[in-house]
């Protein structure tokens, strides 16, 4: 599965971001800023940005911090890495960097920020709470980790509306504008099948997290969960 998310990446980073935001209806800059909003008014001063991506939400977190938070964005994919760096100033490093073999040592990070990744690790060579434990052993005692993800709405009307859209809009959205038809088959089937907010809340807790708490946006369709070391 590594390498299947390796060549999808490597094939839409060029785009990643446009079709993010075309996904969303243009939802997930706001869904990011208001991550970003939580770390600052935390208090973070180094923070680690896992599976970054092209390094969107690191992005947000200088920005809005007016540049005090110094940031490592990580991600497995060269060809993401780069497109970060493309957008990114200074304030930001970005490493190559395998999630559940983190580069950095014990209790390195104020705080640990993840958006839209957790169900890809779901899926990934480990049980997802073995990167949860990684990601606990590189945060400061009293730090905490900040995850963004798709969840599951607990209205039924919503709950129904969302796997339609998700079912039959996301994979043709993707093909159209990405040209990568399985990877974004791939995506519609993450997002409906992975689990709901307090399913990922034990999880966390699993992997030696207190304290965690999550906010429900869009009637749950998205959920901020926060884990305290």
């Amino acid at each position: 599965m590594k390498d299947f998310f390796k060549k999808v990446y490597s094939e839409i980073a060029a785009r990643y971001e446009l079709v993010n935001h075309i996904f969303s209806l243009g939802l997930d800059i706001f869904w990011r800023k208001r991550l970003a909003r939580v770390v600052v008014r935390d208090g973070a001063t180094r923070v680690l940005d896992l599976c970054t991506g092209t390094g969107e939400t690191a992005r947000c977190i200088r920005r809005l911090s007016r540049g005090k938070v110094s940031i490592v964005g990580a991600d497995f994919s060269p060809e993401m890495l780069n497109e970060a760096r493309k957008h990114s100033g200074e304030g930001i490093e970005f490493e190559l960097a395998d999630a559940l073999k983190l580069p950095f040592a014990d209790g390195s990070f104020d705080a640990v920020t993840m958006s839209f990744a957790a169900r890809n690790l779901n899926s990934g060579e480990a049980p997802l709470v073995e990167y949860f434990r990684e990601i606990n052993r590189v945060i400061k005692n009293g730090g905490a980790f900040y995850n963004l993800e798709t969840s599951r709405p607990s209205n039924s009307f919503i709950r129904a509306m969302f796997r339609a859209y998700v079912g039959l809009l996301v994979a043709i959205i993707g093909k159209k504008f990405s040209g990568n038809d399985e990877g974004y088959k791939y995506l519609a089937g993450s997002i409906l099948e992975f689990m709901g907010p307090d399913e990922l809340s034990r999880r966390l807790k699993d992997a030696g997290f207190s304290q965690v708490s999550y906010t429900k946006i869009l009637t749950g369709a998205v959920a901020i969960h926060k884990a305290v070391k």
